[in-house]
């Protein structure tokens, strides 16, 4: 943590506790949060998501938040585009006649 906010990567708890052998992770002291990782959520069709952003929730945990949102049009075409070639590419054999 820097100034109350989420600061760089999370670091595993073994990682942590070879680091730092002497804090207690029961008791953090405030440069630290506890992290919790939100598995990326799925999306429908011309949806995307942002993320993830470490945000430090009201119970102290720092957690993953990710942002599902419209494709742009730009994106939307790219999208199309890359369907239509992987359907095109697995549509072509070679067959022994």
């Amino acid at each position: 943590m820097k100034n109350g906010v989420p600061y760089e990567h999370p670091i595993f708890g073994d990682n942590f506790r070879q680091v730092f052998p002497h804090i207690d992770i029961e008791n953090l002291p405030p440069a630290f949060a506890k992290f919790e990782r939100i598995p990326k959520p799925s999306t429908q069709e011309y949806e995307t998501v942002d993320g993830p952003e470490y945000v430090l929730q009201e119970d102290g945990v720092v957690r993953d938040v990710w942002t599902i949102r419209p494709m742009t049009q730009e994106e939307i075409e790219s999208y199309n585009a890359i369907k239509f070639s992987a359907l095109i590419n697995s549509s072509i054999g070679v067959t022994h006649v």
